[in-house]
């Protein structure tokens, strides 16, 4: 995690990157089976997350294995 002061670099060679900003949910408490109606007794907070995917890097190393 990185507060909104932090740098990031893009990886050298990286011709094509992709961002995206994703909802995360903070789940709070343990559960399991749990009914829809508790569910967001689980809940303990809400994330902004970042997703920053190195394209090329990825379409290149899914040719590797396939």
């Amino acid at each position: 995690m990185v507060d909104g002061f932090t740098k990031f670099q893009i990886p050298k060679g990286c011709a094509s990157l992709h961002h995206e900003i994703e909802l995360g949910i903070v789940i709070g408490e343990k559960g399991s089976d749990i009914a829809q109606s508790k569910a967001m007794d689980h809940v303990a907070g809400y994330v902004l997350a970042l997703d920053m995917t190195a394209r090329d890097f990825q379409v290149r190393l899914d040719k590797r294995n396939p």
